[in-house]
C-alpha cells in the first residue's frame, strides 16, 4: 500500500515548534560527550565498519559494493552525508555514526564536499550513470537512486538534530525538499539499514527518530522548510 503523497506544511505557532523540536530530541534519545573526530580512533570501526559488515546485504552508499568487496581490498571508508568540512569542528556532528554511510576510499574523495542529490531525477536516471550534475548553478553529487531514501534520512536527522552545527542546503536541495522528504518517507527501509540504526541505538543509547515507529508523525510535524532555511 502506498502512502499519500505529502505536503510540507509551515508551522507559524512558535510554541508549536518548540514542542515539536523537544519531541524530536526526546525520540532521539540523550546523545553522549561523542569524541572529536580526530581521536575518534577505533570507534570509527566500531561504529560502522563493524556494524555494516555484521548487516547482511549492505553495500556502500555511492558505488553499491558489498562490505566483503571494500574489506578485502581496504577500501572502506567513513563518508559523512554531511561534510565535515560544513560542520563546526567542535560540534558532535561529526562524530555522530547516524549521519555517517560506507563508501569506497574513492568514491569519498569523489564527492568531496559536494551537495548531494537526493530527489528522482528522470533525466539523468534515465541515462547511463552520472556522478556530477549542476543543479541551479552548484555542482551536485549524484548517488545511485536506489540509495538516495538511505541517504535522505540521514540528512533529515542531521539537519533536526544538529540545526545550527549544518552548512544550509544548496538551493536545489530546497527547492526539491517536498520530493526529497515524500522519497524518505515512501521508500522501504532495507533489513541492513535498520539493523544499523537499531545496533547504533542499542550501543549508544541514541537514533534517527525517522528509523522507528514514530517516523510518520515527525514527517508530518516537523516544519523541515522552516528547519533547513533557517
Amino acid at each position: 500500500m502506498s502512502l499519500p503523497p505529502l505536503k510540507l506544511r509551515l508551522v507559524s505557532s512558535q510554541n508549536v515548534r518548540k514542542s515539536v523540536t523537544k519531541r524530536w530530541l526526546k525520540a532521539v534519545g540523550e546523545i553522549p560527550d561523542l569524541p572529536l573526530w580526530k581521536s575518534a580512533g577505533q570507534r570509527k570501526h566500531d561504529w560502522l565498519h563493524t556494524l555494516a559488515s555484521k548487516a547482511e546485504g549492505y553495500v556502500s552508499a555511492y558505488e553499491e559494493l558489498t562490505m566483503d568487496e571494500l574489506m578485502q581490498t581496504r577500501r572502506y571508508s567513513v563518508e559523512h552525508v554531511v561534510p565535515r568540512s560544513r560542520i563546526d569542528d567542535i560540534s558532535d556532528a561529526e562524530s555522530d555514526p547516524n549521519g555517517w554511510v560506507e563508501a569506497s576510499r574513492r568514491a569519498n574523495s569523489t564527492r568531496s564536499n559536494l551537495p548531494l542529490l537526493l530527489w528522482p531525477d528522470k533525466q539523468i536516471d534515465s541515462k547511463f550513470r552520472d556522478y556530477f550534475k549542476v543543479c541551479e548553478g552548484v555542482v551536485h553529487y549524484v548517488p545511485p537512486p536506489d540509495q538516495r531514501a538511505r541517504l535522505a534520512r540521514k540528512w533529515l536527522y542531521m539537519h533536526a538534530t544538529y540545526p545550527h552545527d549544518i552548512d544550509p542546503p544548496s538551493v536545489a536541495q530546497l527547492m526539491n525538499l517536498n520530493d526529497i522528504i515524500e522519497l524518505a518517507r515512501s521508500s522501504p527501509i532495507s533489513e541492513s539499514e535498520q539493523s544499523v540504526s537499531d545496533a547504533l541505538r542499542d550501543l549508544l543509547g541514541f537514533g534517527n527518530p525517522l528509523l522507528t515507529d514514530e517516523a510518520d508523525s515527525f514527517y508530518e510535524d516537523v516544519d523541515w522548510v522552516a528547519l533547513l532555511r533557517s
